[in-house]
């Protein structure tokens, strides 16, 4: 790698005479083009401008919304502006630090200047510093702001004035950050140049001592942005500044401006990739001073005149070089081609030098250069651009502040590929896939100087890519070099640029030269997939590699002819003057001109990527006869010419497409048996386990007098040769014969007939087929994100993601195909050995004018349009039987402030759903307090805004709510039926929900009910504990990993949390594009992929089985969901706002809830209110019932309660329970007191109490600061724990058999102690309770000191075996490994299972263990020892028998129960074990079989098998020697 990187880094810090030195003007500005879209309210334009200087970049966002009635005012985008600030916002280096959304508020006696819409221009573009202005125009004032950044300083200067138009009496500034990050947990602080404060509100700075303040988050382990700093220069600028919010999620700056003053100076600071508070501290004490005097000066200099330069720090610059070569050194930065040798190696060695080029092109487009590097011998200095639109683009690295890995500073980007251009050695200047305007105009200007004064310049990409050049660099054709590049190659017959394909982009040809100066300038003008940049879009399904290989080599002859070295040899095929008789050899006529040619390379390759004829040919006086072999029919062929020297050294290539003619044909081909289920779908063949497949060909045209045969052979997707035969072709040209198929171990098949004479091959025909093996939902598989449309690099990651262990594609966005489309993008998804996920719609709305939702989920013309595509998209899938379908990622109801939906067909359906559930006007008058005589009478929604007015009922509201919820779900549904009525039996559902919100429509129960693909983001706890408890038996459930796989650790344990949350998948946004994919920008393993996937294997040998197959206890303890809860929350944020039970505090309390009862050492199973509504028996499986800000309860489920605790459960409560009905009428008496022993309020009195705030005594005499949840309830017959005056905060009861206990204050408050010294002593009231009931931990672990923290456990039961999970809370970042004593409750036969070793001798009851983040923990606990696995195999095999092995598993005792053998099969002379063959044997009583079905090409050899019984780890091994299949 060092030796790859090292050009980059001589970049970076070369400096040598004849370059001049650039950071003394380096300061730049890039405005990147704008980006407009069509929303509800008009038309969004964003707005990108980067400022950048050697040291830093930074790059600001106007976000806005025309408005069509007043042009000089705007809409707002985004929700930050609604409150105030301008939607003007800093997104990179951090979207964090100065607030993405608008990070400033500017008003003028209160008079906001943010929904005005702001003049921009660019005061200086580059030198030695660089500005933009924005100018905001209003009725009382002109606003100026201008940013700029000065050559060397890591600050944005931040300089604003204004001219008043009336009396200005007061201007202030109100500034905005969350430091470091978004993500909680945080711990807040503000530091200045006298003092750190961790909490404060309107805290007023001392200007004479305190000029400059960061604003920090100081998290021990915290992975971020770091700080936000500022620095105020000339303090006499401002009467008061103040800190608010300190230690809150977002921090405030407040500035006043001083009496008479018009104008301030302030400069900004973020740095992610320094994000050490403590050395940011200490970087500001050193130089922030003498900073503030520099703006003082700023402030005063003439802003149309060079700025005075910021000062810069040396100890710091040497800092930030330093993160630069890290940065540069980085896996993210490889440009490395495949060192393996081409079978056809093209122009890969030429006669002297190699070509010298400098690079400039998008990091993950930048493959097809890498594979041109394999056709052309290339000297590369490489700049990676972040996007084609972008040099650094903060959206390419979405989880930056998780895994440290973030964009390069833009000035150091330009830097580079300023020197790179500049470098003398270099040839060709290639820029390849990248928009011109994405390039700075310093840049930009080099390289037309550069090709001005004789280098070459080759351009590709769209019309877009190449409109943003100078016209003067495309002014001059020249023709005569256009024709040199479009000789010799076939090009119309490439895939994708054919007339009217998908590549093409006009009638001319894609490639057009031009001189310019004493310069060429090449440009390839193609429509490109998202990731290629060399390699046209193309809808073909056979004879990619070819056509690639192809394109790619034109490209080589291009370079050459940039670079000024035409061809030593001239190579002209010429295609004969009759096209050839197909199963005859044949001459094709070449002429070579040139000097020094000792041979010919000859390939010929047919259009299904088959090579025919491969060899060298000696050409005579400049001519030559290629002498080329029969070709059958049913195929075109390219033929392939390199002509080489003596050292077999390139001196020219060409290509030339040759057609047979005549001769017999196959003209049909029937599978039987086989179903097509549409005339574009291939045939389906149901022979999962093996079979008789009987074939049938149809041959047109036999040749006479001679005897014919076919040659029948059928391959999978990994090119195993699975069967084959020879058979006769009858005189009536019938051709027929039955191949035995093995068990297949992979989806997709070809079947290759070929039409014999002797060995004469006359013609071939291909027939894909489908094998529709059932998916492995017993096992934990694994998903990765992936992407239609075919790139060369997205076909091999796919394959790779395979190799690596992933057995699922999320094949995304597969909405609007054609048949022939789809059929195409499955085709070659499935050719991977992935299994298909069809993304086959999403359901995600925004409300609109008049409360409308867009898409309307009633919406008859969408239905039908997206039902229709749903339709297309499935049934081309069927025959690859997909694992899943899913409807959607990051589906939701709404997400807009708007609430919805009042279309009229909505309202309609609004009505029957009403009528359906009350039956009567009357009884919906009695629960609305309404006096309707008719349902066709409720014409508009309750709208929320009107709900917190009513004094009885929030029915019509909760009503209304509850409707859109069953509206989503039934779409969900709708749609799942349009899926199986194709593909029926299929698993359809969503994935990726996004954060729950009481707009988004996640009732998980009702969404999970009839959709049996339920998948959600592992960060937003606790949907994953919604799913695992709601999803159907056989369901695919999972999580998507983001954020929360994050370092080693991160990667290394989230497969197992989602195995051990009860999960059988695991799923990776994404396969490639961004920060966070498995694979370098060559397509190597990044050490992300290597950390996932090195889990991932452990758990696919034996343990996924194991557990998936296991029953996860549940402890017997429930915890109560009602989404309607969720709208008692929404309410009580309006009408007791801040209160812990108010929004999404509802959720909080859940997840303190959750993690309480996990940190006990015992697991929990959500029980849905309308499980109980429906049977209250439900509830009977419980011993311990939790009910969590249950605010709104039906009387059926009230009743459903106090029978269960009559009966014996134990209820515990946090208060607030059943003040509302549970569809939202208020109460006026509460319905479980005499259950709890109190007296409680009610009605809306007790709805909308403010909670109180006290203390409870901890232990060192500290205390706990809480909230009373309900100041006003009293004891009645209860016992009060524990009180606060009058108030009993902890009451315990009981009730007939069973027991209560009310906790007075939230569950969340178990949030704030979670990680402290304290938390054992939080824990004990609910350990109590739940002890009390006879439910017990699964095991103790405790440290020396206490209770090990944050470990969760969970227990998987099969029979009388059981196995003991446990992790460290992943979702707590940062947290020390723990080592700490484990004692089970009995003792058993303990096994560490990823040991693979018994923990002590006998029967085993404690043993120490350590417990990390990154290293889960897995135990069996068995009846009996394992005393050894016995396995049989044959000792020999032929290649392509089916060969069955058996294993079984010996115990000390007794029967054994289910165990899981894992075989891992060695191919001879193999280190890894065999992807296909390798697997688990399900063993019930201990003993099971599989078979390896081996192929006929199989290597021979002695192959060797590893048995190893996963629960123990006891191991066998047996070998089988196969020897060749006959024939081969």
């Amino acid at each position: 790698m060092k030796r790859l990187l090292a050009p980059l880094l001589m970049l970076l810090f070369a400096t040598t005479g004849a370059q001049p030195q650039l950071e003394d003007r380096d300061a730049t500005v890039t405005v990147h083009p704008p980006k407009t879209r069509q929303i509800q309210k008009g038309r969004n334009v964003t707005q990108d401008v980067t400022l950048a200087t050697a040291s830093a970049s930074y790059t600001l966002r106007y976000d806005i919304v025309e408005r069509s009635d007043d042009p000089q005012k705007i809409h707002f985008a985004k929700w930050a502006p609604t409150l105030g600030f301008t939607p003007l916002g800093l997104i990179g280096p951090s979207e964090c630090l100065w607030y993405n959304q608008g990070f400033f508020a500017w008003t003028f006696d209160g008079h906001n200047i943010n929904d005005t819409r702001a003049r921009f221009r660019v005061v200086r573009q580059h030198g030695q510093d660089a500005m933009v202005e924005y100018v905001w125009d209003t009725p009382k004032v002109t606003a100026t702001i201008r940013f700029a950044v000065t050559a060397g300083s890591d600050k944005l200067l931040f300089v604003g004035s204004y001219q008043p138009k009336t009396e200005i009496k007061e201007a202030r500034l109100r500034l905005l950050s969350y430091p470091a990050t978004f993500a909680k947990p945080w711990q807040r602080s503000v530091t200045t140049a006298t003092r750190t404060l961790t909490t404060g509100k309107s805290v007023p700075l001392d200007l004479s001592k305190e000029r400059w303040v960061l604003l920090e988050d100081t998290l021990q382990g915290r992975m971020g942005d770091g700080s936000a700093g500022l620095i105020l220069g000339d303090t006499t600028a401002f009467s008061r500044v103040t800190l608010d919010d300190i230690g809150g999620y977002a921090e405030y700056v407040n500035l006043t401006l001083a009496p008479g003053r018009r104008d301030f100076a302030l400069a900004l600071y973020a740095f992610p990739s320094i994000p050490d508070p403590e050395e940011t501290r200490a970087y500001f004490r050193r130089s922030a001073d003498q900073e503030c005097e520099a703006l003082a000066r700023i402030a005063k200099a003439d802003p149309e005149k060079p700025l005075p330069m910021m000062p810069t720090d040396r100890e710091r610059m040497k800092l930030i070089a330093r993160k630069d070569e890290e940065m540069l050194r980085r896996p993210q930065e490889i440009w490395r081609p495949d060192p393996t040798p081409l079978g056809f190696p093209w122009a890969s060695q030429l006669p002297g030098e190699p070509v010298r080029v400098a690079l400039l092109t998008p990091r993950w487009r930048a493959y097809d250069t890498m594979e041109l590097a394999r056709r052309l011998e290339m000297d590369v200095k490489h700049v990676y651009f972040d996007s084609a639109n972008a040099l650094v683009d903060t959206e390419r690295y979405p989880y930056r502040a998780q895994t440290g890995v973030g964009p390069l500073g833009a000035g150091v980007v330009e830097r580079l590929a300023t020197r790179a251009c500049t470098d003398p050695t270099r040839e060709v200047i290639f820029v390849a896939g990248l928009n011109a305007d994405a390039i700075p105009a310093r840049v930009r200007d080099t390289i037309v100087e550069q090709v001005r004064a004789g280098k070459g310049l080759f351009l590709t990409g769209d019309a877009r890519a190449i409109a943003a050049w100078p016209k003067e660099l495309v002014a001059t054709p020249d023709e005569a070099l256009t024709a040199q590049l479009l000789e010799g190659f076939p090009w119309e017959q490439f895939h994708g640029l054919g007339k009217g394909e998908r590549g093409r982009l006009s009638d001319k040809s894609p490639f057009q030269a031009y001189r310019f100066g004493n310069g060429r300038v090449i440009v390839f003008t193609a429509r490109f997939g998202s990731y290629s940049c060399l390699v046209p879009l193309n809808s073909a399904i056979e004879g990619l590699d070819g056509a690639t290989d192809r394109i790619l080599a034109w490209h080589a002859r291009a370079m050459l002819l940039a670079a000024s070295r035409p061809a030593r040899a001239q190579v002209a095929l010429q295609a004969p003057q009759s096209k050839p008789a197909a199963g005859a050899p044949f001459a094709l006529p070449a002429q070579v001109k040139g000097e020094g040619v000792a041979d010919l390379l000859v390939r010929v390759q047919d259009d299904h990527d088959v090579v025919v004829y491969q060899g060298t040919q000696k050409p005579a006086d400049g001519k030559a006869q290629l002498s080329l072999p029969a070709l059958p029919a049913g195929r075109r062929y390219f033929v392939d010419v390199a002509a080489r020297n003596a050292q077999r050294e390139c001196l020219g290539f060409g290509c030339a497409l040759v057609e047979v003619t005549g001769g017999p044909e196959i003209r049909e081909i029937a599978l039987n048996p086989s179903v097509r289920v549409h005339p574009e779908a291939v045939p389906m063949v149901s022979l999962t386990s093996g079979g008789v497949l009987a074939c049938e060909a149809t041959v047109g045209s036999l040749p006479a007098g001679q005897a014919a045969s076919m040659r029948w052979e059928v391959r999978d997707a990994f090119d195993r040769l699975v069967a084959r035969a020879v058979s006769p072709v009858g005189a009536n040209g019938k051709a027929q014969a039955q191949l035995r198929l093995p068990p297949a171990v992979t989806v997709y098949h070809q079947l290759d007939s070929t039409l014999l004479v002797g060995e004469r091959v006359l013609a071939i025909r291909s027939e894909r087929f489908t094998v529709p093996v059932p998916y492995p939902y017993d096992d934990f598989t694994v998903l990765l994100w992936s992407y239609p449309g075919g790139d060369p690099v997205i076909r091999k990651t796919n394959r790779a993601s395979f190799d690596l262990g992933t057995e699922m594609m999320d094949l995304c966005h597969m909405r609007g195909y054609t048949d022939a489309g789809a059929a195409r993008e499955y085709a070659l998804a499935a050719r991977s050995g992935l299994r298909l996920v069809p993304y086959v719609t999403r359901i995600a709305g925004e409300g609109g004018e008049g409360n409308v939702l867009k898409p309307g989920l009633f919406d008859t013309k969408f239905l039908e349009r997206e039902s229709a595509s749903i339709q297309i998209a499935t049934r081309q899938a069927v025959p690859y039987r997909p694992a899943a379908y899913t409807l959607g990622d990051e589906n939701y109801l709404c997400r807009s402030t708007v609430e919805v939906c009042a279309a009229p067909e909505t309202m309609a359906e609004f009505r029957k759903w009403l009528q359906a559930r009350y039956g009567t006007i009357e009884a919906l008058n009695a629960a609305w307090k309404t006096r309707y005589t008719g349902f066709d009478e409720i014409r508009a929604p309750m709208w929320f805004a009107e709900a917190a007015k009513q004094k009885e009922s929030f029915a019509a509201w909760f009503d209304h709510r509850a409707f859109m919820d069953e509206a989503f779900a039934l779409a969900h549904e709708r749609f799942a039926e349009v899926v199986r009525k194709e593909d029926p039996g299929a698993k359809v559902g969503w994935d990726g929900f996004l954060g729950y919100h009481w707009q988004s429509g996640y009732d998980f129960h009702r969404l999970s009910q009839n959709l049996d693909l339920n998948q959600v983001y592992t960060t937003y706890f606790p949907q994953g504990e919604l799913v695992r408890s709601f999803a159907r038996p056989g369901a695919l459930t999972g999580e998507w990993s983001n954020i929360v796989a994050d370092k080693e650790d991160g990667f290394s344990a989230v497969a197992w949390h989602h195995l051990f949350k009860g999960h059988n998948s695991s799923w990776w946004w994404t396969l490639w594009g961004c920060d966070y994919t498995p694979f370098n920008p060559d397509t190597s393993v990044a050490a992300m992929g290597e950390w996932f996937f090195r889990s991932v294997d452990e758990i696919r040998a034996g343990p996924g089985r194991l557990l998936v197959g296991a029953k996860r206890d549940d402890s017997r303890i429930g915890v109560w969901y009602s989404h309607t809860d969720y709208y008692a929350a929404r309410l009580a944020e309006e009408l007791v706002p801040n209160a812990p039970f108010a929004g999404a505090g509802w959720l909080d309390d859940h997840r303190g809830l959750l993690q309480a009862i996990e940190d006990l050492g015992c697991q929990y199973r959500y029980v849905a209110a309308a499980e109980v509504e429906a049977d209250p028996k439900v509830l009977s499986q419980f011993k311990v019932l939790f009910l969590p800000l249950a605010t709104c309860l039906s009387e059926k489920q009230v009743a459903a309660i106090r029978d269960w605790v009559a009966a014996g459960g134990t209820l515990v409560a946090d208060g607030r329970a059943g003040i509302l009905t549970s569809n939202g009428v208020i109460r006026q008496s509460r319905p479980f007191d005499d259950l709890f022993g109190v007296r409680s309020p009610a009605g809306l009195a007790a709805f909308t109490r403010k909670p109180v705030e006290s203390s409870i005594p901890m232990l060192a005499d500290e205390t706990l600061k809480v909230s009373i949840m309900e100041p006003d309830v009293r004891l009645a017959g209860g016992h009060a724990e524990f009180s606060s005056g009058e108030t009993p905060i902890i009451v315990s009861h009981t009730f007939g058999k069973g027991r209560t206990l009310l906790v007075n204050v939230p569950f969340q408050t178990y949030r704030a102690v979670r990680s402290t010294s304290h938390a054992d002593q939080a824990l004990e009231v609910l350990g109590n309770a739940i002890a009390t009931a006879g439910v017990q931990p699964y095991a103790r672990v405790w440290t020396a000191s206490g209770r090990a923290q944050c470990i969760e456990q969970s227990l998987f039961v099969d029979g009388g075996l059981k196995y003991l999970a446990l992790e460290q809370d992943i979702l707590e970042p940062g947290q020390p490994a723990q080592e700490a004593t484990l004692t089970l409750p009995q003792p058993a036969f303990v096994y560490d299972v990823r040991e693979g070793k018994p923990m002590g001798q006998g029967r085993t009851s404690s043993w120490r263990v350590k417990i990390s983040r990154g290293r889960p923990l897995l135990y069996a606990l068995l009846p009996y020892q394992v005393r050894e696995v016995r396995a049989q195999a044959p000792a020999t095999a032929t290649a392509g028998e089916t060969v069955t092995v058996r294993a079984s598993v010996a115990a000390s005792e007794g029967t054994p129960g289910r165990h899981v053998v894992h075989v891992s099969v060695f191919a001879p002379g193999a280190q890894k074990p065999h992807r296909l063959y390798s697997t688990n044997i399900e063993c019930p009583n201990g003993q099971g079989t599989a078979v390896i079905p081996f192929a006929l090409n199989d290597t021979p050899g002695e192959w060797r098998l590893e048995f190893k019984d996963t629960a123990s780890g006891v191991k066998a091994t047996r070998t089988v020697r196969v020897s060749a299949a006959r024939g081969r």
